[in-house]
């Protein structure tokens, strides 16, 4: 297959943000439930192509919560920040692993990821301490 037979990426849509229901307790709810995406969505930078870990293995793509849980265990044996290892790339739930493949800019990758980091801090989380936390690291 060459080049000129490659699709160019499809248009990205992505959810909408959560509407903040007022309630503290179900908006947080709503912030676990949006990080439950972790577990099934793949991380697209090793999706295209997929990463082959050893010829004997299956083409494979980890998943992001694949992802987070080994940096979580690298910033313990390296012994740096374990929070900022936890919550990297948080945003990542609601607008999916966005790569250069995407052909999304540099300045509406962060304006995107920005947007969903307010929704997650101040409608989900309803600004509490933990929620600003998580949005200085």
């Amino acid at each position: 297959m060459d080049e000129s037979e490659i699709a160019p990426p499809a248009k990205r849509v992505f959810l909408p943000l959560f509407v903040s229901t007022g309630g503290a307790a179900i908006d947080r709810l709503a912030f676990f439930h949006v990080l439950e995406r972790f577990k099934t969505q793949k991380r697209t930078g090793w999706a295209y192509p997929p990463l082959v870990w050893h010829d004997s293995l299956a083409r494979v793509s980890d998943s992001i919560s694949d992802h987070k849980y080994r940096m979580a265990i690298l910033a313990i044996t390296l012994d740096v920040s374990k929070r900022m290892a936890v919550v990297h790339n948080i945003a990542v739930a609601q607008v999916d692993d966005i790569t250069p493949r995407a052909c999304i800019s540099k300045p509406e990758k962060q304006r995107l990821e920005a947007g969903v980091m307010r929704n997650f801090v101040h409608d989900m989380l309803h600004g509490s301490p933990a929620a600003l936390r998580i949005e200085a690291l």
